[in-house]
């Protein structure tokens, strides 16, 4: 248990990312699977779709910037230190939904395996975050050192991040205590919404709380490169939101669907300007020193 390798991570991408692709497109009948009845609601397929969309975000982030930092150890300690964070989430909701033997919503075995994984996962990134390393504070024992949150504030994708990171906060609370089910979809589906559906209407804030944990990571650890790369992520994220919104759009009331464009669009702007202002600046001190700045 020395230095965190990248197959550790990336083990954990790996997986964030089959769960992500197999609710976003309701693979195999995943819904089905997870609830274990034969046919599951449209709102259900929505919820999980969303949940699904998040956990694909997640799982492309932390594979690039794993190979970002690839021979970073104490950046990558720190990294597999906020997916602990992650997996200790899921694992924390998958115990309090439960198994249907116990009044729950997953079937017995569904719950098990569940369990099983997120536990895997978190020895997994254990030995990267609780490993010895060399013991003496060489590079191997390093733990990367938190940068200001203030530094490079500007129009920049740390400025970007830092604000994103917020918007993931706000997000939390107004999914949880302020947004009720007939402001997304509509009276007549509210009042017929299952249990199940209910149940991933509040699983969705944890799985925004991981991305908050990953642009925090970004804003504080991160380098240019990072926050650069993470920006252009949110930007891809926000597009593919606004296009799950349209695909979904007949369950979903009109203002709903307005916010959500509205928003999307301002996120994109903002993001895309961020990087456009970067990315100038970046090649003109490039030429202004003779191409000495990478």
């Amino acid at each position: 248990m020395g230095r965190p390798s990248n197959a550790q991570l990336q083990i954990f991408a790996l997986v964030r990312f089959v769960y992500g692709l197999a609710s976003l497109l309701n693979l195999y009948s995943t819904c089905s699977v997870l609830t274990g009845t034969g046919t599951c609601q449209p709102t259900e397929i929505y919820l999980l779709s969303c949940i699904g969309l998040v956990l694909l975000f997640v799982a492309v982030a932390f594979s690039v910037l794993t190979t970002i930092a690839y021979d970073d150890w104490g950046k990558k300690r720190r990294l597999a230190f906020v997916a602990m964070h992650c997996v200790s989430a899921q694992l924390a909701g998958a115990v309090l939904v439960g198994s249907t033997v116990m009044g729950g919503i997953m079937p017995k075995g569904v719950h098990i395996a569940e369990i099983a994984v997120q536990l895997a996962l978190f020895l997994i990134l254990a030995t990267a975050v609780w490993g010895g390393g060399d013991g003496g504070g060489g590079a191997e024992s390093s733990v990367l050192i938190a940068g200001r949150v203030r530094g490079g504030i500007g129009i920049n994708p740390k400025t970007f991040n830092v604000l994103f990171a917020l918007l993931m906060v706000a997000s939390i609370f107004i999914n949880s205590d302020v947004m009720t089910y007939d402001m997304v979809l509509g009276q007549a589906v509210a009042d017929s919404i299952t249990d199940t559906a209910k149940f991933w209407w509040s699983a969705y804030g944890v799985y925004v709380f991981e991305l908050f944990l990953l642009y925090g990571f970004g804003v504080t650890y991160g380098t240019h490169d990072d926050n650069d790369f993470l920006t252009g992520l949110a930007v891809v994220f926000t597009a593919g939101e606004l296009l799950q919104t349209y695909w979904f759009e007949p369950l979903l009331t009109e203002q709903y669907v307005k916010n959500v464009l509205i928003s999307s669009c301002v996120i994109i702007g903002i993001g895309i300007l961020a990087m456009a202002v970067y990315r100038n600046k970046r090649h003109r001190d490039y030429e202004s020193l003779g191409g000495l700045v990478r």
